[in-house]
């Protein structure tokens, strides 16, 4: 089968190009060759989950990784079918698991099989998503589209040590769902969620009350306030914002910064959360980049609101045609956001 070509500098040049065309190459079982990896970053080539992420899908398919190195700018990558049903791998870094199960994930439901994966590595790191992003936000959208999955994260790994332990369920998919959130998004059902490890309780407490304080301000209700101590090896803080519910599916998170004050933290997630609810979209940046490429396998079109359209999602929209066949669009409104829909092309 001929090699789709995929070129890691377009757009952002990021590790979301190597993200998708990998697990697009495991569902429509497609070989890839992609080149100029992580071009647009100050350190380019594979970083350790970026090999991580390649290595388990060799794994799990038998498949074949030319280029598996950490620091390789190209690699080709030859899938099979998925076999595995266990796995239990180790990133040996602070590499985040996150984005290794933003790969993993779709890359086996979508290919109709079920994994149990054990992952060690860092849960909350930076230019991630947090676990509890993952799992409050992520699971709901994922879901809602046909993509079901479990986790639990039993040890958080911060930066530098990593060490965090998550496990998790991936179920078989008979399909994406399209999806269509275009009623004015209601505040219902909002939480906090703070967390640190390897530091005083005190400092998760802060972080919660901060960000229960600004939304109050604001106007927002609040469902639930979350504040726990955590398992680390290394010092660490996460707090996440989030509503999940018919007319939206919304997440802000954040994680500690040595010199940054926990109310900091904490106000900033919430700010970035009221800023994206008065927008008046009904997801948010993040989670948009996720969901966009995975639109596009669908036989039906989807429409979602967003409060800026990032060049993740353009990028990762891009690797998307390089593999199926979709039209998409994204008009701005006068509510500082924009109406985006992808629907499948008829023409061959």
């Amino acid at each position: 089968m001929q090699l789709v070509e995929v070129d890691g500098s377009y757009g952002e040049g990021g590790g979301q190009i190597l993200r998708v065309a990998s697990a697009f190459s495991v569902i429509f079982g497609r070989p890839i060759h992609v080149r100029n990896i992580r071009a647009g970053r100050d350190n380019p080539g594979l970083r350790p989950q970026h090999l991580a992420s390649l290595q388990i899908l060799e794994s799990i398919t038998s498949g074949k990784l030319e280029g598996g190195e950490v620091g390789s700018t190209e690699i080709y990558f030859y899938p099979s079918e998925v076999k595995q049903e266990k796995l239990e791998w180790d990133l040996r870094t602070a590499g985040s698991i996150t984005l290794v199960l933003q790969t993993l994930i779709p890359a086996v439901s979508l290919s109709g099989k079920y994994l149990e994966v054990k992952l060690r590595g860092g849960t909350d790191v930076p230019w991630s998503p947090t676990c509890d992003y993952l799992e409050k936000v992520v699971k709901e959208a994922f879901g809602r589209i046909g993509i079901n999955f479990e986790m639990k994260t039993i040890t958080r790994g911060y930066y530098p040590k990593g060490g965090g332990k998550v496990e998790a369920r991936i179920y078989p998919s008979r399909g994406i769902i399209p999806l269509t959130l275009k009623e004015e998004p209601l505040p219902k059902n909002v939480s906090i969620i703070s967390r640190c490890g390897s530091l005083p309780k005190s400092v998760a407490e802060r972080q919660a009350r901060a960000a229960e304080h600004f939304l109050k301000e604001s106007n927002i209700p609040i469902s639930e306030v979350v504040v726990s101590l955590e398992e680390s090896a290394s010092p660490g803080t996460s707090l996440l914002v989030y509503c999940s519910n018919n007319t939206c599916i919304v997440g802000s998170d954040r994680i500690g910064e040595r010199g940054v004050r926990a109310e900091k933290i904490g106000s900033d997630a919430s700010e970035r959360f009221v800023q994206i609810l008065k927008s008046k979209s009904t997801t948010d940046p993040n989670l948009s980049d996720m969901l966009g490429p995975l639109l596009t396998i669908s036989n039906d079109e989807s429409e979602f609101y967003v409060s800026e359209i990032t060049e993740h999602l353009r990028t990762s929209l891009y690797v998307a045609s390089l593999f199926s066949n979709f039209k998409f669009s994204y008009n701005k409104e006068e509510d500082k956001r924009y109406l985006v829909r992808i629907f499948p092309s008829k023409e061959k």
